[in-house]
């Protein structure tokens, strides 16, 4: 008997309180969000990597654009992203 009460009281679900649901969601809100930041410091390391090649392929003396090569980056990383 004693152990059918038990099975009832763990099958029955658990209702959360105002506060606690508003709790849940901005531990949720913050998890996506540090994945976010993670994933644009990856690409931001990224594309520093690309750029630092880019500079010491073309000498430091060549004039490497800056705004073009960042455009072809984010095209290409936004690109295999969704590959």
């Amino acid at each position: 008997m004693k152990e059918n009460l038990c099975d009832d009281v763990i099958r029955q679900p658990k209702f959360l309180t105002k506060e606690e649901r508003a709790a849940e969601a901005i531990r949720r809100r913050q998890e996506q969000v540090d994945a976010q930041r993670r994933v644009l410091d990856e690409e931001r390391k990224k594309q520093d990597e690309f750029m630092k090649a880019a500079k010491e392929s073309a000498g430091e003396s060549a004039c490497v654009d800056h705004e073009s090569v960042t455009v072809h980056f984010n095209i290409f990383t936004s690109l295999t992203l969704f590959y």
